[in-house]
């Protein structure tokens, strides 16, 4: 099974037409070119792949990172029944 991190990192580069290189952890959005309404959009697609939700966590991201932080956070309260 891939991790979250590569699973998000694959996201982007299809959604957005990225290269691996781009996708590394540290790499914020706005390096990326990803403006606030297709991170949103973005978020759409992550909870469709992860089958979560995100809704309380939609503008506490700025980086590749944060996005697989948030995912990782969603999928380990979920585990719990938090």
């Amino acid at each position: 099974m891939n991790s979250v991190l590569e699973r998000v990192q694959t996201l982007l580069q299809e959604h957005f037409s990225l290269s691996p290189e781009q996708t590394a952890p540290d790499q914020t959005l706005e390096q990326l070119g990803i403006e606030s309404l297709e991170a949103v959009e973005f978020l759409f697609k992550l909870e469709e792949e992860f089958k979560i939700s995100l809704s309380e966590e939609r503008a506490v991201f700025a980086t590749v990172g944060d996005i697989v932080s948030i995912v990782e956070k969603t999928l380990a309260a979920q585990r719990t029944g938090a």
